[in-house]
């Protein structure tokens, strides 16, 4: 009998040490997975820090030099924000502020599954309030025509499918020629040698006007490179 007790007793133990080692490692776990989460942020930080300054580069380059001039000959100046992103998504924000309004527009690389991607342009007066447009299409054109009078905007970006493709021209370094292809299709997709390059979306007869500076490597795409 007293055996038996002894067993039980030692059986019982043993189930505490069990439960206060399963305990400890679920606190260990828990501070690991912090300090991984900490190291994730610094390192997307200082990622998204070098992808930003990747897209101030590209808007500064003579390719983007027309783009530049005409909305300096406009008093319209131009910032961009810090690019922020992760493996799920990014984004690029650049403010158009003329001298009576100004015009916020976001472009958007989302990874919506495994082989989905979109990206969505937005623009507005309202940074919290903005409308989704599409590369190079003519659809809600009446109103950006409004964005951009009242924005002060050169008359070559009242145009909305040039101002389109010019967003998609300033963030174009963030993914490779193939990934926006599969993010909205071959539109951007550019035939021809220099004056003579036309795009393959609106019908195949726009002009390229501002060249997009496409990634080179698929690690430089924001699911491949971020933590």
């Amino acid at each position: 009998m007293a055996r038996a007790e002894s067993v039980a007793a030692q059986l019982k133990r043993t189930h505490e040490l069990v439960r206060e080692l399963e305990t400890q490692k679920m606190q260990l776990d828990g501070e690991l997975a912090q300090k991984r989460a900490a190291l994730a942020v610094r390192s997307n930080g200082q990622l998204a820090h070098g992808r930003t300054s990747a897209v101030v580069r590209n808007w500064c380059s003579e390719p983007l030099a027309v783009a530049r001039v005409a909305l300096a000959a406009a008093g319209v100046r131009v910032a961009i924000a810090a690019v922020e992103g992760s493996r799920a998504c990014e984004t690029v924000r650049v403010r158009f502020e003329g001298g009576r309004g100004c015009v916020s527009a976001h472009v958007i690389f989302t990874r919506a599954g495994a082989g989905a991607y979109t990206c969505t342009l937005r623009a507005g007066a309202d940074a919290d309030a903005l409308r989704a447009f599409d590369p190079l299409s003519c659809r809600g054109a009446d109103a950006w025509a409004g964005l951009a009078a009242a924005a002060d905007m050169p008359p070559v970006l009242c145009s909305l499918p040039r101002f389109t493709e010019l967003l998609v021209a300033i963030a174009a370094p963030l993914v490779t020629a193939a990934r926006f292809r599969a993010m909205a299709g071959p539109v951007m997709d550019a035939y021809g040698v220099g004056a003579a390059a036309v795009y393959y979306g609106h019908d195949g007869r726009m002009p390229v006007m501002f060249p997009c500076a496409w990634a080179v490597d698929d690690n430089d795409n924001f699911d491949c490179c971020y933590e």
